[in-house]
């Protein structure tokens, strides 16, 4: 009940209030890779991919083959790589700006 609490929360845009769900679940229960998972897509979706990305450590190390969690871990990989090619070409790297660009095209599905 609590799960589907989360995602209710979620879907109502309330995310602080699902957030707090999934973090007291995987208290509760730790176990369960599922509220990592949740809890990183909420992470994602406000931009924090450091969280994102340890949450989905967790849920991975719980069910190593859980799909969605294996699909949001690629998905926090090409956001870290597409950062750190834009930062490379702050520095004046040659040819980051189109490697961070072109990552950004796979992010986005094009």
């Amino acid at each position: 009940m609590l799960f589907l609490k989360g995602r209710a929360l979620a879907a109502l845009d309330r995310k602080p209030q699902a957030l707090e769900v999934y973090r007291s679940m995987t208290s509760s229960y730790p176990e369960l890779a599922e509220p990592w998972n949740n809890m990183a897509a909420l992470y994602l979706q406000a931009g924090l991919t450091d969280p994102a990305y340890e949450a989905l450590k967790t849920a991975l190390s719980i069910n190593p083959r859980y799909g969605v969690a294996l699909r949001n871990m690629g998905m926090v990989q090409l956001m870290l790589s597409q950062k750190a090619f834009a930062d490379a070409a702050r520095h004046g790297i040659p040819g980051a700006q189109a490697q961070a660009q072109a990552i950004g095209r796979i992010i986005e599905g094009n």
